[in-house]
């Protein structure tokens, strides 16, 4: 219900003619998973640091679809605590141009969310 609210309160915003942007933590807006709940305590998706239970799976992608439109700018989050971008950085070595080209396209392109049955995404 608090996704709802948010989203809610976004359109109302925009109508009223502001101007609304979200800024998800990475794992909020994650296009190296379908995965999607709406805990935000979940250890990192990679096997590291599973020490910190602070991570989201795509909650936020729920809000882009529920309410398209609302939003005029999404800001992603790329340096949250223990992040998949930091991950490839720091673990697997990616290269950083090369990594944000790639994620960027990603985005862009649009990715799959594995929403629950039943989930509505049309607003009450």
């Amino acid at each position: 219900q608090l996704l709802r609210l948010m989203g809610d309160m976004s359109v109302s915003a925009k109508e009223a003619g502001y101007f609304v942007s979200m800024a998800p933590a990475q794992s909020y807006l994650d296009v190296n998973t379908p995965e999607f709940n709406y805990r935000l305590d979940n250890v990192p998706e990679r096997p590291w640091h599973e020490d910190f239970p602070y991570q989201g799976r795509n909650n936020y992608c729920f809000l882009l679809a529920a309410y398209p439109g609302a939003f005029d700018l999404v800001s992603v989050q790329l340096y949250e605590t223990w992040s998949p971008a930091n991950y490839a950085v720091l673990e697997e070595g990616a290269n950083v141009p090369d990594y944000l080209v790639d994620w960027a396209e990603r985005l862009n392109h649009g990715y799959e969310v594995n929403f629950p049955a039943g989930l509505r995404a049309a607003r009450n």
